[in-house]
C-alpha cells in the first residue's frame, strides 16, 4: 500500500471514528461504574472501588492511537491542578502487548496518574467500549456522571468536574 493510501485510509478511519463519536450515547451515565480489578504497571491490583470517595476520571486509550495522545497531557494538567480536591485519573491502556508497551510509554509522556492494563472484557463492563479515546468521570459515590467518545479539550473536563469537585 502507498504511502499516500495509507493516509487515506487513516483518514477515513478517523472520520469513521469521529463520526461514531457524535452518534454516542451516554449508555453508562447515572449507573454505578463497573467496579473491575485491573493490575496497574508495576502489577499490583486496583479497583475503583479503591477510590470511592474521590472523583474519578477514567481513560480508555492507546499508546498507537494519536487522539489518545494528544489527550494525555490535558489529563496529567487536571490531575495535577485537582488532586487536591479529590481528583484521581486512571488511565486503561488497552495495548495488546500490555506493560511491555505501556510502561515505557508513560515513563516518556511522564504520565504521573495510574495506568491500568485493559483488556476487552474491561472494555465490555464498561458498555462495550468500540473506539478510544472513552472517557468517563465517576463522582464520589461510584456514578458515572459524563461519558466522551473521542478526544475531548481540557475545558469539556474542567466545566463537567467543576461541580463534583466542590
Amino acid at each position: 500500500m502507498s504511502h499516500r493510501a495509507l493516509s487515506v485510509l487513516i483518514a477515513v478511519l478517523a472520520l469513521t471514528a469521529a463520526v461514531s463519536c457524535d452518534r454516542a450515547g451516554g449508555g453508562l451515565v447515572g449507573q454505578t461504574a463497573p467496579d473491575v480489578s485491573l493490575p496497574a504497571l508495576d502489577g499490583a491490583p486496583v479497583r475503583l472501588a479503591d477510590y470511592r470517595g474521590k472523583v474519578v476520571i477514567v481513560d480508555f486509550w492507546a499508546t498507537w492511537c494519536p487522539p489518545c495522545r494528544k489527550g494525555i497531557p490535558d489529563l496529567i494538567d487536571l490531575f495535577a491542578a485537582h488532586s487536591g480536591r479529590g481528583l484521581m485519573v486512571l488511565g486503561i491502556g488497552l495495548d495488546r502487548e500490555g506493560a511491555a508497551a505501556l510502561k515505557p510509554f508513560a515513563e516518556r509522556m511522564k504520565i504521573t496518574y495510574p495506568i491500568l492494563i485493559g483488556n476487552q472484557e474491561t472494555a465490555r463492563a464498561w458498555g462495550g467500549v468500540s473506539a478510544i479515546p472513552a472517557t468517563f468521570i465517576v463522582d464520589r459515590q461510584g456514578i458515572v456522571r459524563k461519558q466522551y467518545v473521542g478526544s475531548q479539550p481540557k475545558a469539556a473536563f474542567e466545566k463537567d468536574l467543576a461541580a463534583l469537585l466542590e
